[in-house]
């Protein structure tokens, strides 16, 4: 259920820069229970790159259909890169850095039936800060994302969404860049014109969603509070909370104005690991939501298993594995992007062994670990603090 919402900026004349103009467009609206995601993405629209410094994005929406509603941005969720991605330790290793830079910078509000989002940008001092942490945004469309945002609190069921941008005011809807070479001096890029998307509906159906480990299966339950010009449920399953596929289809009831509930057993998982479970929600036109994802495991009944402490981790964590037998495997971790930021060989006896990992240069962040051998599987997050 992918929505637009476009807005164009230019920047104020300056004989120290050419003009750069810039698309914001409003991507990817979701719902997701009582929630409304959504991803704020830029673009630069003339030949000349942006390189983005403060920024203020600025909307309406129907207040009155919340009840407390509150204005959050999802953890590392931005796609800038920057003009030297740097390849020590790791491919995109400044892209991270300066990622969690903006992340850092985001300050998201609400005021009223206003939704306001406050960029405190990078302000590099040297031309090394700027070229590893300033995102530059080009004219690749849906690409520069600053952020999914969530706004919570949706309480009308057949409530509108009313998302219009506000380009007028003491301080508008605004962008600012920065030049390229010192002093790096920032230009701001003002309001040109603003096109609204059409509104778009606020649905409370999903009520409550359970994955519950038995001794042989997983049974995924939910319960929806009514469902209007409604398909069924798409139910998905990942085993690394990212990306999912379908493993069952169960039908709605059509047109229910009363709570309903279903079920799903979910026979074909394996002990020791853990899965995550979502629904896609699609509607008779074949428009879709997700709902929240949630994730359980069946313990094994031998005694092969897998700690991590300390987690939060700062400088080093020790990872513990209790192994049933003899075997081989691997330990791998990965970036919140999928990337392969550490892999060592294991070679497991029965009994007890102890890993020291060091965090080396990785930045604070969500880093996901994966212990595997020939018969086992084990994945757990792991969070490196500032």
């Amino acid at each position: 259920m992918k929505k637009y919402f476009y807005i164009l900026l230019f920047s104020l004349p300056s004989f120290l820069f050419a003009q750069v103009e810039v698309e914001v467009t409003i991507e990817n609206i979701t719902i997701s229970g009582t929630d409304v995601l959504f991803d704020i993405y830029l673009r630069a629209t003339s030949s000349d790159e942006l390189y983005l410094g403060n920024a203020d994005f600025k909307l309406n929406f129907n207040s009155a259909n919340f009840t407390n509603p509150n204005l959050s941005v999802e953890a590392a969720t931005c796609t800038f890169v920057v003009t030297d991605p740097g390849t020590v330790p790791f491919a995109g290793f400044n892209n991270l850095v300066a990622q969690g830079t903006y992340f850092n910078g985001i300050s998201p509000s609400i005021s009223g039936n206003e939704l306001i989002i406050n960029l405190n940008g990078p302000a590099p001092g040297t031309q090394t800060a700027f070229d590893q942490g300033v995102a530059v945004i080009d004219n690749t469309a849906s690409t520069h994302r600053l952020g999914t945002f969530r706004l919570s609190g949706i309480s009308n069921a057949s409530g509108m969404g009313g998302f219009t941008w506000i380009t007028t005011g003491t301080i508008p809807t605004r962008v600012f860049s920065l030049g390229e070479n010192t002093p790096f001096t920032s230009t701001m890029v003002t309001m040109l014109t603003a096109t609204n998307p059409t509104d778009f509906t606020l649905p409370v159906e999903l009520t409550k969603i359970e994955a519950i480990p038995t001794s042989a299966a997983i049974a995924v339950t939910w319960e929806s509070s009514s469902e209007q010009d409604f398909s069924g449920y798409e139910v998905e399953r990942s085993t690394d909370g990212k990306t999912f596929d379908k493993i069952a289809w169960v039908a709605g009831k059509g047109n229910a104005v009363e709570a309903a509930s279903y079920s799903h057993k979910d026979a074909a998982v394996k002990e020791n690991i853990t899965y995550y479970y979502r629904l896609k929600m699609i509607d008779l036109d074949g428009t879709y939501e997700y709902s929240p994802i949630r994730s359980a495991a069946i313990e094994g009944s031998s005694d092969w298993k897998v700690e991590v402490y300390p987690n939060p981790v700062s400088e080093a964590f020790t990872v513990t594995v209790n192994s049933d037998a003899s075997e081989t495997g691997t330990l791998s971790i990965f970036n919140i992007n999928g990337q392969l930021v550490h892999r060592q060989p294991l070679s497991l006896s029965e009994g007890l062994q102890q890993y020291v990992i060091q965090r080396s240069d990785l930045s604070a962040g969500i880093y996901y670990m994966q212990v595997q051998t020939t018969r086992h599987t084990h994945n757990e997050q792991i969070v490196f603090a500032q």
